[in-house]
């Protein structure tokens, strides 16, 4: 259920259409991140989210620079993308540095933002890709150094998706293994003075006989959100799911509800400061029209963040207003 991926030829133009800006224009359609709607928005219409395929989302602690991937609807090739803010504003998204060949995807800051986590199929040497494993990218002062897999025990002969840090260096992730529950699990691996311990799967709180994915963790392990695919009870093929850490383990997960869910897939959340930003694809031509849409409407639709790719989406966020 995870698997995204797009064409070398599209990421050329993808990346072009994304550059065309001028300085006096770096500021425009640039929401200020403290201030999260009340209600969900697309984020960055016309900066980040546009007409073509973005998904996951990070944002570095100090909020001086976001990444994002950006996709072709094919979804064969994916890249992560970099807009770093100055005192003239937020730059034009480029390629990161460390992105644009290999398939790159979801990137995640360590809570103290030294660290940028990916997942990708880039080899660990040559040219032949391979799975997806779960890198990690030094942020320094000179800029991004070079990038490392996680190796063993992490990564495993599988494809490893969505990293996600707490503060004490415990990693979560997506995975299907031999011990995995379902399909695709979320699982946890400790940090120890020696390293990583071997990953294991979350509870049946979180984890069932189905697709869970796409797990973001509080820096604190207080709380976790994560995706569900088609469980019961679901407004669609995709939830977004709540579960707090209690002392027995993680509570049962509780669905974020409709002000967040639709009847499309939502995936990939993350929260900074009291905003959660997630992966949607809501589409105002898939409604039934009373009347006919004019042309300009259409038009306007199609070229827009909500014409049925997906796009990031944004609003005030709250973890306490779920416990029971």
């Amino acid at each position: 259920m995870h698997r995204l991926l797009l064409g070398l030829g599209f990421i050329t133009a993808l990346v072009a259409a994304c550059e065309v800006t001028t300085p006096s224009e770096l500021e425009i359609g640039f929401p200020a991140l403290h201030q999260p709607p009340t209600t969900l928005e697309v984020f960055a219409p016309g900066r980040i989210s546009s007409h073509h395929v973005q998904r996951d989302i990070a944002i570095a602690p100090d909020s001086a620079i976001i990444l994002y991937t950006l996709a072709s609807p094919e979804r064969a090739f994916a890249a992560i993308m970099e807009v770093r803010r100055s005192e003239q504003g937020w730059s034009t998204p480029k390629v990161a540095p460390f992105s644009g060949r290999f398939m790159d995807l979801e990137p995640a800051f360590s809570p103290d933002g030294r660290w940028l986590y990916f997942s990708s199929n880039r080899p660990l040497s040559g040219d032949s890709t391979q799975d997806f494993d779960l890198w990690r990218v030094p942020r320094t002062v000179q800029g991004w150094g070079k990038p490392e897999n996680l190796g063993h025990p992490v990564n495993g002969p599988g494809d490893d998706f969505y990293p996600s840090l707490a503060a004490n260096g415990n990693l979560y992730f997506t995975a299907s293994r031999p011990d995995s529950k379902g399909n695709e699990d979320i699982y946890q691996a400790i940090w120890t003075d020696s390293g990583y311990s071997s990953p294991t799967p979350l509870g049946t709180g979180i984890n069932s006989t189905g697709f869970e994915f796409n797990a973001f963790v509080s820096p604190d392990e207080s709380y976790l959100i994560f995706t569900g695919y088609a469980r019961p009870g679901g407004l669609g093929s995709g939830d977004l799911y709540i579960s707090f850490r209690e002392a027995g383990g993680w509570s049962v997960a509780q669905s974020l509800g409709e002000g967040i869910n639709s009847s499309k897939m939502d995936y990939c959340p993350t929260v900074w400061q009291d905003a959660l930003f997630y992966t949607t694809s809501r589409n105002p031509l898939a409604d039934s029209a009373t009347t006919a849409w004019p042309t300009e409407t259409i038009m306007q639709l199609l070229n827009g963040p909500t014409n049925g790719n997906t796009s990031i989406f944004w609003l005030q966020f709250d973890p306490d207003a779920y416990r029971d």
